[in-house]
Formats: structure tokens, C-alpha cells, sequence
């Protein structure tokens, strides 16, 4: 048996409004090897990222935001084993 060890992390975001386009920062987090899927809010101050702890974690993906000009006012994370 493998086991997979799954997180999700939730990024709620500053200024949204001052973010480049959605789909372009979707794009950028799942170019991360790890990156399971990423969710962006409608009104995109929230970011859900799944991943495989084994690949990447919270540090590399809150990097790529701010490499995105994404600003982070918060962030909750919880760890899944499958």
C-alpha cells in the first residue's frame, strides 16, 4: 500500500483588485510539481492549493503568489493522509 500525503492550504489575499488575472495565477500554481488543484474565489481574495507534501509545501506556493503580485493577509493549511 502507498501512502499519499495530501495537504490543502488557504491563502486569503489583500487587494485583489491589484492582482494580475486569475487564470494567470491558476496557471502559475499548477506549474508547481505537487500542485493536486487550485481554486481561486470569484472575487479572488481567496486561493485553495491541494498537494502532495512530497513535491512542494505552503513556503514554495506563498513564493509564487508574491511572484504573481499577490499579497497574503492570511493563510490556514491542514495535512490529509491517503
Amino acid at each position: 500500500m502507498i501512502l499519499i500525503s495530501k495537504a490543502s492550504v488557504y491563502f486569503s489575499l489583500k487587494h485583489p483588485e491589484d492582482q494580475r488575472d486569475c487564470e494567470e495565477i491558476k496557471r502559475s500554481l499548477d506549474s508547481i510539481p505537487g500542485v493536486i488543484s487550485v481554486s481561486i474565489s470569484r472575487d479572488r481574495d481567496r486561493v485553495a492549493v491541494d498537494y502532495d507534501t512530497t513535491g512542494t509545501g505552503p513556503d514554495r506556493l506563498r513564493s509564487k503568489l508574491g511572484e504573481c503580485g499577490c499579497s497574503i493577509e492570511a493563510e490556514h493549511w491542514q495535512e490529509h493522509k491517503m
